[in-house]
Formats: C-alpha cells, structure tokens, sequence
C-alpha cells in the first residue's frame, strides 16, 4: 500500500508499527526487516504501542531487541510504549509494561535503557 500511494502521489511520510507482543505472538524475528523494508520505501518507520507481555528477563530481552531493531534503522524515529505501569494496562493481567503495578522499574525498563545506552 505505501508503495502503491507513495507511485500515485499521496504523501504519506511514517508508518507506524502497532507492536503487541507475548508468548503467543512473539517478536517476530524479522521484525528489524520488516521496518527497513519500509523504511526503504522512503518512509520514516516509528514503534507505536509498543508492550509485550511477560516478566524478568524473556521480556526484557523482547523489550531490548524492539529498541536495537529500531535503533538499527536510520529512519526509525520513535518509539512509544503503550502506557505506564502494569496497573492501568489494558492488558494488565499480562505486566506487559516497563513499570509493575505499584510503578517500580522492571528489568524490561533496565533493558531498554540499556538499549538506548544508558546504563540500567
């Protein structure tokens, strides 16, 4: 689609990936080249919504590869988790956020700062 309005002129400048992970529907692992693949359509690729379900340090490692996946691609411009703590998650029962309930950091929260190159 984006190749198609890109050729017919609709300006369309970022794709956003909505990007709800957990053990079921892991992250993909071509999901880095998935945002390349767009990204070399002459888009600017953001990570919209971002949380996987999980805990300790499967999760973190998810969270991690999310962030270098998007660190890797020159036009990936962002990216968003989709809230705070656990607590108020949609999908709560699953502690799919960097922060637990009572808004302690995870070790997903040490990983993505890590990631970003920080020291978690």
């Amino acid at each position: 689609m984006v190749r198609d309005f890109k050729a017919r002129g609709v300006p369309i400048d970022c794709v956003g990936f909505q990007s709800h992970f957990n053990s079921a529907s892991p992250v993909p692992g071509d999901y880095q080249a998935n945002l390349k693949r767009f990204a070399d359509l002459g888009v600017d690729v953001q990570i919209t919504e971002l949380d996987i379900e999980g805990s300790g340090t499967a999760q973190a490692n998810s969270y991690s590869n999310v962030v270098k996946a998007c660190l890797a691609v020159s036009r990936c411009t962002g990216i968003t988790v989709w809230g705070v703590t656990d607590k108020y998650s949609w999908r709560a029962s699953g502690t799919p956020l960097l922060f637990d309930g009572n808004y302690n950091k995870k070790p997903a929260y040490n990983a993505v700062l890590t990631a970003l190159g920080g020291s978690g």
